[in-house]
């Protein structure tokens, strides 16, 4: 199974590094915008969650977070035509590695959970619109302050790995382990909202809907995101915000269950980097 995980990776990474070459290729004719944002959302994980038909309340803090966190690393490309039409893409992956242990009477318990969630998705500009007094922009090529809507559509992928090595005491110890891991991609839909306040100023408001229960797709997904971008040169800022998740998913049933009924969220910061 650590295959599928490791399949997934390499799937990202290849996707990046051709946006990598794609970008390059398409910076000379300069019809295209690049942007590179690496990360850090603060999850925290509220809700149930069912494995081997064994249902759990999850509340894991962004505290509990930090504690168990042994790695994480969230990056996310987006291209935007500059000329004609504005549209674009982008790839969004986060990966986190927690561990934690405990003691449950005579048993010593180790705790290892894995997760990704990569998404892909196009974009294309519906409209803008100016608002109040105009202002130059850093690049002169349209005034503000405005608003611009965008309507997008993806895939958003899910991979999911728990194992729990459990050792007993005393003479008569007993041990094992027991490994669980989920995957499946969720398309969504849905709209973005990019306001220009000030040169410097801009917000990102986004919403989406997904899974539909289409195929092996969850039940439903939202995702509801605010990002404040302020611009530290004109090629380097500065992005502070707000992402909530919510997962509806199940697949299998009696001992075979696998369920979520979770929120995923909490603030995230970061930096883009224009080119």
């Amino acid at each position: 199974m650590k295959s599928k995980k490791y399949r997934m990776i390499a799937f990202f990474v290849v996707g990046l590094l051709f946006a990598s070459s794609f970008s390059k290729n398409l910076y000379a004719g300069e019809n295209w915008e690049f942007q590179l944002t690496p990360y850090l959302w603060l999850i925290s994980m509220k809700g149930d969650v069912t494995v081997k038909g064994q249902t759990s309340d999850v509340d894991l803090s962004f505290s509990d977070f930090l504690d168990d966190l042994k790695f994480a690393a969230e990056l996310r490309f987006e291209a935007t035509r500059k000329k004609g039409p504005r549209l674009g893409f982008w790839l969004d992956g986060t990966y986190v590695k927690l561990e934690s242990d405990a003691n449950i009477g005579p048993i010593n318990l180790d705790i290892q959970n894995q997760f990704v969630i990569a998404e892909g998705a196009f974009f294309l500009n519906l409209d803008k619109w100016i608002l109040g007094r105009n202002l130059n922009s850093l690049n002169g090529n349209l005034n503000k302050p405005y608003i611009s809507l965008d309507a997008f559509a993806g895939a958003r992928y899910w991979y999911l790995d728990a194992e729990f090595d459990f050792k007993g005491q005393g003479p008569i110890g007993v041990s094992g382990d027991l490994k669980a891991d989920q995957n499946w991609v969720d398309p969504f839909i849905g709209l973005r909202s990019l306001i220009y306040l000030t040169d410097r100023f801009r917000m990102n408001l986004r919403t989406d809907f997904g899974g539909f229960d289409i195929g092996s797709a969850s039940d439903f997904s939202w995702l509801g995101q605010v990002l404040f971008l302020y611009s530290i040169t004109e090629r380097i800022e500065a992005v502070i915000g707000y992402r909530a998740l919510y997962l509806d998913y199940d697949d299998g049933s009696g001992n075979d269950k696998f369920a979520m009924d979770v929120w995923l969220q909490n603030p995230l910061i970061g930096f883009t980097f224009h080119f």
